[in-house]
This record gives C-alpha cells, sequence and structure tokens, in this order.
C-alpha cells in the first residue's frame, strides 16, 4: 500500500479545478503546489508517528467519528456544495498546527515560493489534504484493526517514497532528514538507530558497565590489595576503550569542517569535496574568476536516466546555498554533463533538465535566482576524453559549478 498514490487518487482533477477556481490560482500553479504539498503532510503525519505519545495523538483524531473518511471518494462533491470548501479548510487547519507547530507559517513561505501561488493559497491548499490523509488512515486503522504498533510500522515504511516524493531542499527545511527513524519507545520494532548502529550510541557506557563488572569479579576473587590494583587497571582500561570508540566516531565523520559566517555547520563535507574547494576560490583573492574553473559536486545523486534529484542530494544542496548565503557577491554557474551513450540530442536535453533543476533547488534553499544559471553541455567537454569504460563514463557524468563573480 503507497499512502501518496492514495492521496493522488483522491485529489483528481475534478478536485484540482475546484480548488484553483476557489482560490484565485491558475490550475497549473495548483498542481504544481499540491505536488509538494501532499508528500509534504505525509511527511509531517510520519514525523508526527515518530514518538509514542505522536502516534497515540494520530489515534485520538482517528476515535473522533467519520467526518475524515466521508471524505474519500467525495471530495469534489463536498467542495461544489455551498460552504463546502469552508468546513473542509476549518477540519484541515488544526491538523496543520499539530503536525507542523511553529513552523507552519515557514512550511507556507516554502510552498508559496516554489510553485508560485500565493501564501493564503498553500495554506489552504495544505488544510484541504491533511483531512483527506487523515481520513484514508483512519480507514486503514478501523479496517485492519491497528493498534498504536502497527500504525506506528506502516508510516515508517511508506518514509522513503515520500522522501523521494519532495522536491529537492524541501526535507532538510521541513526538518524531515531523519523521516522514518521512530524516536520514542521501541514498540513493535518500529524503533530505528543511526548511520553508525545503535551500539555506538551506547558503547562507551556499555564498557563501562563491563568495566564495574571485572571490578566486582576482581574484588571477590583476590584479595583486598590486589584486587583495588585489578579493579582501578579494569576501570582504567574500559575507559580509555569506551573514550577511543567515542574519538574514532568523531573522526570517522569529520572531514571538512567549516562554521561559516552565518552560523551554519557544513555537514558531511568531504575534505577534498566541493565545499571545501568552492570557499576557498571564493576566499583567495589571488584566484580571478575564468571559465575555466570548475567544481564538482561529489554528493549529488539522479534517478538512472532522469533529472530527478534523489534526496541524497539534500545535504550537499544545502551547504552549497549556505555558503552562497554567506558569501552574497558571489555568483555561480551550474554545469551538467553526461557520456556519451545514447543519443547526443537526448544527452543534452538530460543534461539541461539536470542542470536547471539544481538550480531550481537552489532557489528553493533561498537562493536570489539572479545569482545563479545552468547550462547542459550533454556529451561535450568529457573529463575522460576516452568514454570507454564504466569508470571513464562515470567521471564524465557530472554536475558541476562555475564563479562567475565574487
Amino acid at each position: 500500500m503507497n499512502l501518496l498514490d492514495l492521496l493522488k487518487d483522491q485529489i483528481g482533477s475534478t478536485v484540482v479545478n475546484k480548488a484553483a477556481e476557489y482560490l484565485g490560482e491558475s490550475t497549473s500553479s495548483t498542481q504544481s503546489a499540491l505536488g509538494s504539498i501532499m508528500p509534504a503532510v505525509l511527511g509531517g503525519v510520519i514525523n508526527q508517528a515518530s514518538t509514542t505519545d505522536g502516534v497515540k495523538g494520530l489515534m485520538g483524531l482517528f476515535s473522533k467519528g467519520s467526518k475524515h473518511t466521508d471524505l474519500l471518494g467525495n471530495l469534489g462533491n463536498m467542495l461544489g456544495q455551498t460552504g463546502g470548501f469552508d468546513k473542509i479548510l476549518n477540519m484541515g487547519g488544526p491538523i496543520i498546527k499539530m503536525l507542523f507547530g511553529n513552523k507552519t507559517e515557514g512550511v507556507f513561505d516554502l510552498i508559496s515560493n516554489a510553485a508560485g501561488v500565493k501564501k493564503s493559497s498553500a495554506s489552504g491548499l495544505m488544510s484541504l489534504v491533511a483531512p483527506v490523509v487523515m481520513g484514508l488512515l483512519s480507514k486503514k486503522v478501523s479496517s485492519e484493526g491497528l493498534g498504536i504498533s502497527g500504525l506506528a510500522n506502516f508510516l515508517m515504511g511508506q518514509a522513503g517514497s515520500i522522501k523521494s516524493a519532495l522536491p529537492a531542499g524541501f526535507a532538510s527545511q521541513l526538518g524531515f532528514s531523519n523521516l522514518g527513524d521512530f524516536l520514542g519507545d521501541n514498540i513493535g520494532g518500529a524503533a530505528s538507530s543511526g548511520s553508525t548502529g545503535g551500539f555506538g550510541k551506547f558503547a562507551p557506557w556499555l564498557l563501562g558497565l563491563l568495566g564495574l563488572l571485572l571490578a566486582l569479579y576482581f574484588l571477590k576473587n583476590c584479595n583486598k590489595t590486589e584486587a583495588t590494583d585489578a579493579a582501578n587497571t579494569a576501570v582504567e582500561n574500559v575507559t580509555e576503550s569506551a573514550t577511543e570508540v567515542v574519538d574514532s566516531g568523531k573522526t570517522a565523520v569529520q572531514g571538512f569542517v567549516k562554521t561559516l559566517s552565518s552560523g551554519f555547520a557544513l555537514a558531511n563535507a568531504k575534505t577534498d569535496g566541493i565545499e571545501s574547494q568552492l570557499i576557498s576560490f571564493i576566499e583567495d583573492a589571488n584566484k580571478p574568476v575564468d571559465k575555466t574553473t570548475w567544481f564538482n559536486f561529489d554528493q549529488l545523486l539522479f534517478e538512472t536516466g532522469k533529472a530527478t534529484l534523489m534526496p541524497e542530494s539534500e545535504v550537499q544542496l544545502k551547504n552549497i546555498a549556505e555558503i552562497l548565503k554567506a558569501f552574497p557577491k558571489v555568483k555561480i554557474k551550474v554545469g551538467a554533463y553526461t557520456d556519451n551513450v545514447g543519443n547526443p540530442v537526448s544527452n543534452l536535453k538530460l543534461s539541461s533538465d539536470r542542470a536547471a533543476n539544481v538550480m531550481n533547488a537552489l532557489v528553493g534553499l533561498g537562493i536570489e535566482k539572479t545569482r545563479l544559471t545552468a547550462e547542459g553541455y550533454g556529451q561535450e567537454h568529457p573529463v575522460c576524453p576516452a568514454n570507454d569504460t564504466e569508470e571513464c563514463k562515470q567521471q564524465n557524468r557530472r554536475v558541476a559549478v562555475r564563479v562567475t563573480e565574487k
């Protein structure tokens, strides 16, 4: 069961047309806004369900009767009734507040800027979608007899498809970077750990406990003086090991460490990655702007053969956006390239679309469009001219940026 697909089935063309007319927006901009809003609202629900209290709150909504499930399959008709739209918005407004809290106004701004609709329209469309989401979940809970554990497991399982459907940059701004991680009690196996695993977090404490047990063993089996010395040595050794665990973990993820003038700390940047190279170039007054100095993204991923940015790209896009904010005079050009496989015309279009999507993602992260340009070069300008091995072709499939003004 894909929750996003079910939601799209409920928000069909009839609903889009009526919503556009009511809000005074074009059909295309309304559809565009809904394309961002639907995964955003679903992400908010999953985020809400990441704690035991959050899941309980959702279950409480489902127990308040059939007002949400009545919308399913009937949304277009209800919008056509006198006062129908206002009634649904009144149902959805409190849900949006519950899901996003003090981030609500910021979410409206994000949708408004990305889709080119009024902020009030973004608010209205989110309030339209929210009760439909609750109706779908309420129906699933009642039809399958789900409890808190079952609901949490189901929602955590939807996180991957929801994050993939969000426009580039949205997940980080909405606080969805760890979407799908259960942060509260481990109910029904819904809990998850960070990238270093559960042991990494608790290793020092477990090792410390082991040290105490060793100390007790020595106290029990040795004479007092020997026991004290042995216990002290055991605790010191284990404490040192615990410290090494923590230190090695820090070293493993340290990479390029930089806090910008804005106070933003770059995340997951590599020592020789685009972030460090770009900042070094910008800060060095002896390095002039030219047309040949490009910096390759090293953590940017697209769906195979498509221009769709994958969620894994969000961190680096955010880093580049924050660098641009920290250096407001800097302007850049985004260039995208392909290998020589396929039709050159198709490759040129694919690279152009990828460059444009990267630029638009940066705009969505708060960078003025006047500071950015984008161009696709297709299979031209290969960095590995042979283009005869997979490794060589992979080098040619790249997206890079060039500073055009600093």
